[in-house]
């Protein structure tokens, strides 16, 4: 479907011109069609984007304080407990997003996650009342944790429902745009997340130093009411399509009927390069060609999805230890000139995402212009490269600070009621490693929605970002952690100490060296013939419409399905087909 799509013969979409508005000014008219609609959408759904994030991130890096100082929990439970949640969050929006995909409007699913986390950072603003102001203190410490435990799960259930939907739902409004505006969507979604760690970042600065819990999940339920307005008040313009509830079965189905039928002969004039092609209709099996070859490029970008899974353990432990290396380097800016505050550093590692973002959309413009295609494998390779020496640098730093440990006075520096002992060496010397790992969360975490968005298969995009979100979680906390368990038992827990003091960190830092060199060449085997399904074709991948593998057509399944009827009146419109196999080497 091209750019100049009628929506009004497409029963299944809203947000047709039939809610475009004219307005005339300085004796000219300006006709607000579907793209000026489409903008504003887009607008929407950035600004409540941000808003999620700025209330997500400030709950969950509080949590931890917040089970010690208001639940009276141990120092070593609350992290235990919050342990579990972290392993089971990633797997979850990959049912939000098959029901999105299967069962309800994307949208109504969005809504629906917005108002459930509304309702669980309520049940935590209520729980620290009683905790201040001695509002109910007849509450026992059994009755608050219960309250804690309804409402952090309520959030994190929100969090599945429009996580792995916000991305698919913001790009289906302006894909009448052209995939290049697509592209730019998702970097303003990214920047849109950053911006809201950001704001997020002060309300936990001042809950670590002033502990006014009230206060600032007060300002975290007015922010999620803000964020549910927002996203409502243009719920009459937005692009819907139906949900395609027989969408995922029929996956389902196709990979069984081809494993059921891997051993039956193929005739000598046919051709079965995978077990999933005797499904197909010209091998005697129930599907035409075209729904099985979507199925099997499908299973083919799941590897791609693991390059970010290993790169996701970097990340993870970049979050896990540069924090805890900042604490103990000297903050001091010059003698009696005061100190750096803790927070300049998180933010400084966001506000480098937020400037790298900008400037490498605009510098893929440029490099593509010179004909070479900066494809999303190819960046997540960069991105590997520069998280390799971001850990590098940090390993450098922290063979330094261990040399400068003062040999008299000792430094201290405090946070949230606990005292570090510093070295001597600035905490400026962090920022080169914040810096290239800024650079490499620019260059991966767009690519990689961009990559399971264009290379999704058109009625389970929701579930194929779902499954990104979860190859990331599982690098980002389980593999991470077994990581962890594996280099402690060989080291006596001196790699990764509870104590960077007291052990060998930057050991495990150049062994981080190695898992970022071990990515690459496992990406390098990935990518080096893959050839991409959606993503840089010459057509659009507009409401409904595949690129397809063969060049040809896809024409209505069997099943009929409501999904395939915007296929059919898409034909019917002209809509350009590429017929390009485009490949990363």
């Amino acid at each position: 479907m091209g750019v100049g799509t009628n929506y009004e013969t497409i029963p299944l979409v809203r947000g047709s011109p039939s809610n475009s508005q004219s307005s005339s000014s300085s004796g000219g008219s300006i006709q607000q069609g579907p793209g000026a609609v489409s903008i504003r959408a887009l607008i929407h759904i950035l600004i409540f984007q941000a808003l999620i994030f700025i209330v997500n991130h400030a709950v969950r890096e509080n949590v931890v304080l917040y089970c010690t100082d208001v639940l009276n929990y141990q120092e070593g439970n609350a992290p235990k407990m919050i342990d579990v949640y972290d392993a089971v969050s990633p797997a979850l929006p990959v049912f939000g997003g098959l029901l999105a995909d299967t069962l309800c409007k994307r949208y109504s699913v969005i809504v629906s996650g917005a108002f459930i986390t509304l309702f669980g950072v309520l049940l935590l603003t209520i729980n620290v009342i009683p905790f201040e102001h001695g509002i109910g203190s007849s509450f026992s410490d059994e009755a608050l944790r219960a309250l804690f435990i309804i409402g952090f799960t309520f959030i994190f259930i929100g969090l599945a429902a429009y996580e792995a939907n916000v991305g698919p739902f913001s790009a289906r409004q302006i894909e009448a745009r052209g995939q290049n505006t697509v592209r730019t969507s998702f970097h303003l979604l990214y920047i849109s997340q950053v911006i809201g760690i950001l704001f997020a970042l002060p309300i936990i600065d001042w809950v670590s130093r002033k502990f006014n819990f009230a206060v600032a999940y007060g300002i975290l339920c007015v922010a999620m009411v803000f964020a549910i307005i927002v996203l409502m008040s243009l719920c009459k313009h937005y692009i819907m399509i139906l949900p395609d509830k027989y969408g995922f079965l029929q996956v389902l189905h196709i990979i069984y009927e081809g494993f059921m039928r891997r051993k039956e002969p193929v005739a000598e004039d046919k051709k079965a390069d995978s077990f999933l092609d005797h499904a197909k209709e010209a091998l005697g099996g129930q599907f035409e060609d075209q729904r099985v070859e979507e199925v099997k490029h499908l299973l083919k970008t799941l590897p791609a999805f693991h390059t970010v899974t290993i790169y996701s353990i970097i990340i993870y432990f970049m979050k896990e230890t540069y924090k805890q290396q900042m604490l103990r380097l000297n903050h001091e800016i010059k003698t009696g000139h005061g100190d750096v505050p803790n927070i300049t550093f998180e933010v400084y590692a966001e506000a480098c995402i937020l400037v790298f973002t900008p400037f490498l959309w605009g510098l893929y413009h440029v490099i593509e212009k010179y004909g070479y295609r900066v494809t999303p494998l190819r960046r997540i390779g960069v991105g590997i490269v520069f998280a390799g020496l971001s850990i590098l640098s940090a390993g450098f730093v922290e063979l330094y600070r261990k040399e400068m440990m003062p040999t008299g006075a000792p430094i201290e520096n405090i946070f949230a009621n606990q005292t570090y002992n510093a070295s001597e060496l600035s905490a400026l010397a962090q920022f080169p490693q914040l810096t290239l790992g800024g650079m490499a969360e620019s260059l991966v975490r767009i690519a990689g929605l961009e990559f399971a968005y264009f290379e999704a298969q058109e009625n389970l995009k929701g579930f194929v970002m779902g499954l990104y979100i979860l190859m990331s979680g599982v690098g980002s906390y389980i593999l991470a952690k077994i990581l962890v368990g594996i280099v402690n038992a060989a080291s006596g827990d001196l790699w990764y100490p509870d104590d960077i003091n007291e052990g060998n960190l930057e050991y495990f830092y150049f062994l981080l060296v190695g898992v970022s060199i071990l990515d690459m060449l496992y990406l390098y085997a990935v990518s080096r013939n893959y050839e991409y399904h959606g993503w840089g074709t010459k057509g659009n991948t507009n409401l409904g419409i595949s690129s397809g593998l063969n060049g040809v057509q896809p024409i209505p399944v069997a099943t009929r399905d409501l999904r395939n009827s915007v296929d059919s009146l898409a034909s019917v419109s002209g809509s350009e087909v590429s017929d390009t196999h485009d490949k990363d080497s």
